[in-house]
């Protein structure tokens, strides 16, 4: 049982934020932005901060989706091979008076 009763809220240091930032701009855009760190106001970075992640939990919930639908492309993808090349080794149904032209 967790008799943890520290309610102490967390409170990130500048370079917490500054590679939090990093990171999670890198992840939504592919690249860490360019930017005179040390020219930036706590609170700027606070407030770069906040707004990042609530872009986070936004980009994060649109690749699960993404991801989702992916999948489901690609099983369907596969099921329709699957079908089709069963197809090629399976025998149509015909008769002897189909294939001499009677």
């Amino acid at each position: 049982m967790n008799t943890n009763t520290n309610k102490t809220a967390f409170i990130p240091t500048r370079d917490d934020l500054i590679g939090f930032i990093s990171d999670g701009e890198k992840e939504i855009w592919g690249f860490r932005p360019r930017v005179l760190w040390a020219e930036m106001s706590y609170e700027e970075l606070d407030a770069w901060g906040r707004k990042l992640s609530a872009q986070l939990t936004a980009h994060r919930r649109e690749e699960t989706i993404r991801n989702r639908i992916q999948r489901k492309i690609r099983h369907a993808a596969h099921v329709m091979w699957v079908a089709k090349k069963q197809s090629y080794f399976t025998p149509h149904a015909f008769t002897i008076g189909q294939v001499v032209g009677v």
